[in-house]
């Protein structure tokens, strides 16, 4: 079974298992989420909706149920989780081993990569380890390794820079190369927007150093006010000069 309407007999009982002379039901609620593998998809989801340590119970259950349909199902309840418990399970799901690891770790990127983007428009971003896991994909099945991409472009984090670079050059599908272009451009964007304002210098130079990795000539015009107009800060403008000398292009010689 799985989620109930809300007009559902069942669903108008389900205050009752949470009344607190009930705490035997509650529980005992995990044990019922699989059963000679096999989801029990509407206990799972009660434990979702009432927050009743939903994480563990699906990390379990993804290793235990054998039908594609419910490793999915648990996927998609994860993404529908805003919690960081969720957000690791769905990490793992990317790196997934068993029957079906393909689809499931396809799910899971996707899933990941859409809460990358959500973090992103709030300011914030995913956790580096996290992260790290996307990037593990990259010697994966071709349609991993697009979801994978994908997912990356998403999240457009400056710390993916250098190993989206070095895979672009090593990758083979002509697909997967495009969407490595396409995370690419997105981190570009992420950078122009994120140019810092302020003369602070860690900022400026933490700016210039992700700049530099990007190697793009396209930057040259963002770089090089930092020495037209020095930047009272040496430190500041050594970055520029080595962001220009990163970045190539005809004007670099002109710049330094």
């Amino acid at each position: 079974p799985g989620p109930l309407p809300a007009d559902s007999t069942l669903t108008h009982l389900e205050p009752l298992i949470f009344e607190k002379q009930r705490e035997w039901i509650r529980e005992h609620l995990p044990s019922y989420v699989t059963c000679d593998g096999k989801l029990n998809r509407y206990v799972l989801d009660l434990l979702r909706r009432h927050e009743r340590g939903f994480e563990q119970p699906a990390r379990d259950a993804l290793g235990q149920v054998t039908t594609q349909s419910d490793k999915l199902f648990i996927v998609d309840l994860l993404a529908a989780t805003r919690s960081d418990g969720a957000l690791e399970v769905l990490g793992e799901a990317c790196e997934y081993a068993g029957k079906d690891a393909q689809i499931i770790r396809k799910a899971a990127l996707g899933c990941v990569g859409g809460r990358a983007e959500k973090l992103r428009e709030s300011g914030d971003q995913l956790d580096g380890r996290l992260l790290s896991k996307l990037h593990g994909r990259f010697n994966d099945h071709p349609a991993v390794r697009l979801a994978a991409y994908r997912a990356l472009a998403l999240a457009a984090d400056f710390r993916s820079i250098e190993p989206l670079r070095n895979r672009h050059a090593s990758e083979n599908n002509s697909r997967c190369k495009d969407a490595i272009c396409d995370a690419l451009n997105a981190i570009k964007r992420e950078l122009i927007r994120k140019k810092p304002t302020q003369p602070d210098v860690s900022p400026i130079c933490n700016w210039l150093r992700h700049v530099a990795e990007m190697a793009d000539p396209g930057f040259y015009s963002r770089i090089v006010g930092y020495l037209r107009e020095p930047h009272p800060n040496p430190t500041v403008q050594r970055a520029a000069l080595h962001s220009i000398a990163a970045s190539g292009g005809p004007d670099a010689l002109d710049a330094v």
